[in-house]
């Protein structure tokens, strides 16, 4: 009977789309941002936004938001609308919270890594109920160079005194996968929003569906 394959030294994980359903309340929050003032996103500037930073997102408005609309003010005002969306229950992604409790049971550490800010994820996390199965978090205010650079995934990687090529990444956006595949650790992307284009599979990394695939992808069995 085939072995299942070693498990890796750790497994440094995104956070929205991945672990935290969020995405798609995000994309709600944002629609409600352009209708107010007055626009529409056919989704060609909220698409760009998955995986950045602040910084980033900022930057991206300044291109491609009206010019009668402040790029700060519209960033702040969306985020606050998202964060009360989420005040009462913050939605995970089936089979999250049963990955992390299996890979604490089996002794990998795992680090988030992701684009939010320190406090955003903290506050997400803990009112998911997933903060205390993470062994660490790198977040997007804790480097100067943010996804698609791979600075976070060698920081998480370096805190977990991990060498990145042993580490496994869980992505689910184009920009994570980017920066995950250029820091040198094993890449699965769990597709949420937008699959891969032809450009993004040009990388070679793996693909699944869902986390549930993901346990069956490495026969860990965590989910049924």
């Amino acid at each position: 009977m085939a072995s299942s394959p070693p498990l890796p030294a750790a497994v440094l994980s995104d956070m929205d789309g991945l672990l935290l359903d969020t995405e798609t309340v995000s994309k709600r929050a944002f629609d409600v941002m352009t209708a107010r003032h007055g626009f529409k996103d056919d989704g060609h500037i909220f698409m760009q936004l998955i995986g950045r930073n602040k910084a980033a997102h900022q930057a991206i408005f300044a291109e491609t938001l009206p010019a009668s609309v402040n790029p700060v003010s519209f960033d702040d005002d969306w985020k606050a609308l998202y964060l009360s969306m989420l005040e009462d229950s913050v939605p995970v992604k089936p089979g999250a919270r049963e990955l992390l409790e299996w890979l604490n049971r089996n002794g990998v550490p795992v680090a988030l890594v992701t684009s939010s800010a320190r406090a955003k994820a903290v506050m997400l996390m803990q009112r998911a109920g997933l903060f205390d199965l993470l062994d660490d978090a790198v977040c997007g205010d804790d480097v100067s160079h943010g996804k698609p650079a791979p600075d976070i995934y060698l920081k998480a990687a370096a805190r977990l005194d991990q060498p990145i090529t042993d580490c496994l990444a869980l992505e689910d956006s184009a920009n994570g996968v980017r920066a995950a595949h250029a820091s040198g650790a094993r890449v699965v992307q769990v597709v949420d929003m937008v699959p891969p284009d032809e450009n993004l599979l040009a990388l070679g990394h793996e693909v699944v569906g869902s986390l549930a695939e993901l346990s069956r992808h490495f026969g860990w069995g965590f989910t049924d």
